[in-house]
């Protein structure tokens, strides 16, 4: 849609590289647009979400349809072990696993 409505174009430099098989995709949170392009470039994909974004109206309720790995990244013992169980679970089913291991959006440029 983006692309339609604003033009906006980008180019994906090493799609020779990814796996066949379902796998975990680590990206850098810069923005919204990552979470939309990567659903374009990889296959079907299930999310590691703070367990708080289900709670806003609407665009929560839209994510809880996508059955994410929603966490409580205040207890991180139980996080990692949450995302660990759940996401073999999912990956058993086909599913690739898309987290953004900051934990959160980061400026262009910041480690």
């Amino acid at each position: 849609m983006l692309a339609h409505v604003v033009g906006l174009k980008y180019k994906v430099i090493g799609a020779e590289n990814i796996p066949s098989q379902p796998s975990i995709i680590c990206s850098k949170h810069q923005s919204g647009w990552e979470t939309l392009a990567l659903q374009k470039i990889f296959p079907a994909q299930i999310y590691v979400a703070k367990r708080e974004l289900l709670w806003i109206p609407f665009f929560g309720w839209g994510l809880a349809l996508m059955n994410p790995i929603a966490i409580n990244r205040s207890d991180r013992a139980r996080a990692n072990q949450r995302m660990q169980q759940q996401g073999l679970e999912r990956k058993k089913h086909g599913f690739w696993i898309t987290v953004f291991p900051e934990g959160t959006r980061t400026k262009p440029g910041v480690a």
